[in-house]
């Protein structure tokens, strides 16, 4: 994709997909300020980071696992989930923008957003993207506990990888329309950085501790009702669901992840 295309969200997975097919390390263009890059031959955290410490046993079996990552770059820069998707998402946007691109739609749909809004609605896009490719049940997944099917907890059962950072958005924008607070000492407190990685940082899984099993550990009683599922009452789609098939056909002709430990 290339000039100032904006996509749609099932466009924007195909486009990674076929990225990684055809071996294109040329960036993917979602608007003129925010691109993807594909990290191609398990070269991004996404596989670098998925079986050392700990994440080894999470992510048991799963030898395919960053074959589809990618980075973002907005404005030429690469960005973090904290300041460049929480933080503009509860502090420069509506968030009845930011849910409508939670359900796919294209950000330059979005009535009432100017272009720099368009732009930060585009990274936010992406960074939901990355979730949805990198995090879920597929052999080219890792592991999350968003979407997780065997997850006891209903609420988490029925969400999707990209609520990961959906859910501290919602709690932030809510905790922000609280009279005296200043949104970005919201977020600063509540979405905290994480090293998850030997190269990466997150915000930190707001899932409590305590449940030997994975599977049994619930969402922290905080972040519970503001999790999407909750919210709409009803389970959220994955965005790689429509997407399966070519993805499992791209895995089939792919070569292990170097980085795979039993």
């Amino acid at each position: 994709m290339t000039g100032d295309s904006v996509l749609k969200a099932d466009d924007l997975i195909e486009a990674i997909l076929l990225a990684h097919e055809n071996h294109v390390g040329v960036p993917i263009v979602s608007c003129g300020e925010v691109t993807l890059h594909p990290m191609r031959s398990y070269s991004g955290t996404a596989a670098t980071d998925a079986f050392g410490l700990w994440m080894r046993g999470f992510n048991k079996g799963r030898k395919y696992a960053g074959l589809f990552d990618f980075t973002i770059h907005f404005r030429g820069n690469g960005i973090s989930h904290k300041p460049d998707v929480i933080r503009p998402a509860v502090c420069s946007l509506p968030l009845e923008a930011v849910r409508k691109v939670h359900e796919g739609l294209d950000p330059a749909s979005i009535g009432g957003l100017n272009s720099n809004q368009v732009g930060l609605a585009c990274c936010i896009q992406a960074a939901f993207a990355e979730q949805e490719v990198n995090w879920g049940e597929e052999i080219f997944q890792q592991r999350t506990y968003f979407g997780r099917v065997d997850m006891t907890d209903r609420r988490l059962k029925e969400s999707a990888p990209r609520d990961y950072l959906m859910v501290y958005i919602e709690r932030c924008a809510h905790e922000a329309k609280k009279p005296g607070s200043i949104p970005e000492d919201v977020v600063k407190k509540l979405a905290k950085l994480v090293k998850t990685g030997k190269r990466s940082k997150n915000v930190r899984l707001p899932i409590k501790k305590g449940a030997k099993n994975p599977k049994d550990r619930p969402i922290e009683p905080a972040f519970g009702p503001f999790l999407p599922s909750v919210i709409c009452g009803k389970p959220i789609p994955k965005w790689i669901d429509s997407h399966l098939q070519h993805a499992r056909k791209i895995v089939a002709a792919s070569p292990e992840s170097q980085y795979y430990r039993e």
